[in-house]
């Protein structure tokens, strides 16, 4: 379940930064932060598919061998994203959405849960949250956009 919330934040992320085309300054501090940005996404990425993994991996055993480093790197994405949503506010990029509020302080929760726990039925339940957590912001961000065009 945690691969295909990775790929749908990646999904997500990507889109998120298509909002910076409109920039027509870039000062030398947010294009490293961007290029710092991309780099932790894909260390995410990276934890969940290894490049050089042998032929009959047990991918569920690799993910919980290596989840502090995963859901660590996860929630260093997830406070990263806090500033750069910020900025594109600032910078009059995209307005912030009101649901983001909400979806940040409940994605991090939900991290930080899957972070300190070992129980596999808890991470079960956590994936799903989250799949469904962002599922609901993505199409509620998106409803409003819509609804105001």
């Amino acid at each position: 379940m945690w691969t295909i919330n990775v790929i749908r934040y990646v999904l997500a992320l990507w889109w998120g930064m298509f909002w910076w085309n409109k920039l027509q300054v870039w000062t030398i501090e947010e294009f490293l932060f961007i290029i710092g940005y991309s780099i932790v996404i894909f260390m995410l990425a990276s934890m969940l598919f290894p490049w050089d993994f042998a032929a009959g991996l047990d991918f569920e055993q690799h993910f919980f061998a290596n989840k502090s480093w995963f859901f660590g790197i996860f929630l260093t994405a997830t406070l990263l994203d806090i500033p750069e949503t910020l900025e594109k506010g600032v910078s009059n990029l995209r307005e912030v959405p009101r649901q983001y509020v909400i979806f940040i302080p409940v994605s991090i929760a939900i991290l930080i849960a899957a972070l300190f726990s070992k129980n596999r039925r808890l991470h079960a339940v956590l994936g799903v949250l989250w799949f469904t957590l962002i599922l609901a912001y993505l199409a509620f961000t998106s409803l409003s956009r819509i609804a105001a065009s």
